[in-house]
Parts: C-alpha cells; sequence; structure tokens
C-alpha cells in the first residue's frame, strides 16, 4: 500500500486498465466490493479528511449486537493499509469528471497537511509547542483538539494534519523565515492547495457517508 497524505497516486502509465476511483473513505462495504481487490483491481480511495474510517469511528457501540465499533472497523482499516490494490488519497476531493468508462478523467483538489508524511511518526511530544486550540469535531464539539491533530487515536494512515486556520506558528511561519526554520522538521509551513487532475480509471463507486 502507498500510504497518499499529499501526494499524486500513481502515474496513468503504472495504472492497469480498469482501475477504479473510490469517492468516500467511510465503512462502506469495501473499496470496490467483495473480490474486487484480489482480482487485481486497483482501487484509489478518495478521502476528504485526515484518516478514512468514516462515522463509524465516532461511536462507542453499534446496533444491534452493541460491540465495540473500533473492534470492528480497526481490523478493515489495517487492511485497506496493508493492502497491494488499495492506494489511499487523504485530504482529497473529487471536483470535476470527464469521459466515459473505462476511461474517466478524475480531477481532485488536495489542500495542504503541511505535514511530511515520511518523516511524521506521530510522536505526541513532538506537538507540547502547539498553542493553537479548536472545536474538536470529530467529538462533536464536546471538548477541544490542538492545531496539529490526528483524527482519531487509531487513524489511517497514522499522520498528523495541521489545522492551518487555528495554528499561530504556521501562520506566523509564512511570514517569518527565521520561526520557520525553528519549526519540527516534519512541518510544512510553505506547502499551498492544489487542483489537479487524477490518472485515469475504468470505473467510479461513490460512496459517501
Amino acid at each position: 500500500m502507498k500510504s497518499m497524505g499529499n501526494q499524486v497516486g500513481a502515474s496513468e502509465a503504472t495504472l492497469p486498465v480498469g482501475a477504479v476511483l473510490v469517492v468516500g473513505g467511510g465503512i462502506g462495504r469495501g473499496p470496490g466490493g467483495p473480490g474486487s481487490r484480489e482480482l487485481g483491481i486497483l482501487h484509489l480511495l478518495v478521502e476528504k479528511s485526515p484518516a478514512i474510517g468514516g462515522v463509524m469511528a465516532q461511536l462507542d457501540k453499534t446496533f444491534p449486537t452493541n460491540d465495540c465499533s473500533m473492534c470492528i472497523l480497526s481490523p478493515k482499516l489495517v487492511e485497506c493499509a496493508r493492502h497491494p490494490n488499495i492506494e489511499v488519497l487523504t485530504l482529497t476531493e473529487v471536483q470535476a469528471v470527464g469521459g466515459e468508462a473505462r476511461g474517466f478523467q478524475v480531477w481532485v483538489s488536495r489542500p495542504p497537511r503541511y505535514i511530511d508524511m515520511e518523516r511524521c511518526i506521530a510522536w505526541a511530544s513532538a506537538l507540547r509547542r502547539c498553542r493553537g486550540r479548536v472545536t474538536d469535531e470529530f467529538n462533536t464539539g464536546l471538548g477541544v483538539r490542538k492545531s496539529a491533530y490526528l483524527k482519531y487515536p487509531q487513524a489511517v494512515p497514522l499522520k498528523y494534519a495541521i489545522d492551518a486556520a487555528s495554528c499561530i506558528a504556521l501562520t506566523k511561519a509564512r511570514e517569518n523565515v527565521r520561526l520557520a526554520r525553528s519549526l519540527p522538521r516534519w512541518c510544512c509551513p510553505s506547502r499551498r492547495s492544489r487542483w489537479r487532475p487524477a490518472p485515469h480509471v475504468g470505473a467510479i463507486i461513490s460512496r459517501p457517508g
């Protein structure tokens, strides 16, 4: 699996005919349905938030078995992250679609994570200097979180993201090169949003939460 934080997915030349774009990273029924991944069909999983899991990750218990939701969801997240035929594109939204079956061209927008995915090891101690605080939308506003955050503890990919609107240091670093150099190595304050075409795909599955 190639976890895609803020990097573009596989090139068109490397995509096999029949690659599938799956819009929505919630529990659904698994990208592309049972068996399609095992048949060698590459899936590009597009999720607009920093991690996959959808609404189910926010639940405590599930009906009718009263099982822990993460007990059900976590194995599926791990399977998705490790599967060789699934490529996860987080912080990505589909903006336009052109073409026809077996030849769709998809344009996506990708706001920056402001985190170097290769260097970030989800080390919470490194965030002690983060002073920004905002309402925690994952917990439906019942608490607060820091500007640099994991969507939830078992997030996939397990990488931090920075809320640029509330991050004091990030805002100042854009204007102060000296301050930018003092930020952790995995923080990337200079990145900008991108709007660009994704590779051609043969089919599109939409399963938003």
